[in-house]
């Protein structure tokens, strides 16, 4: 049976590139492969343009988002050496193209990925109230007109291979958007993913069942939900910080979703 400890997360999270308003397919500028690299190789048009920074494998929310804004910074230095003027784009569609953040989860076993199920399901309907709660609405609703924004927990997640070692089960969640938007929203997306799956093996999850069956978004109840569960790192903890300041930042974060994010990283 997995041990907390052992519960090892990463992430591939998309965006992309764009100059006087004009789209710049991110193979200009990446290879396939890397840590920052082109996404959906081979695929229909324009898809296999999209960008992607893709974290290794962690035990520490912390640490993968330092790995995520060093692999940008030193990314945009390249980018911006051929213009200034370009710009990067998260969120969840632009240029006709939706686009994503998708968490991946490892170390389970087979006994240990049929006990996550409900806590997917809880996942799902806590991710599509974080979005609606802090996400740019026009966003949102395109990217759910290519449905890229799963209506049930089912669809929200896949079986994959190869970034993990091979004999436990690897499965991303792609609910979220890119939360590469700010570090913050980066955190508590991946810190709460977190925060599910853990006490899904590990305690009970009745606080944030409420919170999710509640049809009105409050930090409050989720600070209070979140500091209520039976495991909590040291990440988990300051969780409700990280959306306290979600909130208070929300006035000025609306204009990221159509602005350029890196500076922030």
């Amino acid at each position: 049976m997995l041990k907390t400890a052992d519960l090892q997360m990463a992430t591939d999270v998309e965006f992309l590139l764009e100059a006087d308003g004009t789209f710049l397919p991110a193979g200009l500028f990446l290879p396939f492969q890397g840590m920052v690299g082109t996404d959906n190789q081979g695929r229909g048009a324009g898809m296999m343009h999209t960008a992607e920074v893709r974290t290794r494998p962690l035990t520490s929310v912390k640490q993968i988002v330092s790995d995520m804004g060093a692999a940008l910074q030193e990314f945009a230095t390249q980018v911006l050496a051929h213009g200034p003027d370009i710009i990067f784009l998260a969120g969840h569609f632009h240029h006709g193209q939706p686009i994503g953040g998708h968490v991946h989860f490892s170390s389970l076993s087979f006994s240990d990925w049929k006990r996550t199920c409900g806590g997917i399901k809880l996942l799902h309907m806590l991710a599509s109230q974080f979005s609606h709660q802090y996400d740019d609405p026009e966003q949102i609703t395109q990217r759910a007109a290519r449905r890229y924004f799963a209506p049930t927990w089912e669809e929200a997640i896949r079986i994959k291979d190869g970034m993990f070692d091979v004999e436990h089960y690897h499965w991303e969640f792609r609910q979220w958007g890119s939360f590469l938007v700010s570090p913050v929203y980066a955190y508590a997306t991946i810190g709460l993913s977190k925060a599910v799956i853990i006490n899904t093996l590990d305690g009970k999850l009745d606080a944030l069942w409420k919170v999710a069956k509640d049809d009105t978004w409050s930090t409050e109840n989720l600070a209070e939900a979140l500091q209520s569960l039976p495991v909590k790192t040291e990440d988990i903890r300051d969780l409700p910080e990280a959306f306290m300041l979600l909130d208070r930042t929300k006035q000025e974060m609306s204009a990221r979703w159509n602005a350029d994010f890196v500076e922030l990283w």
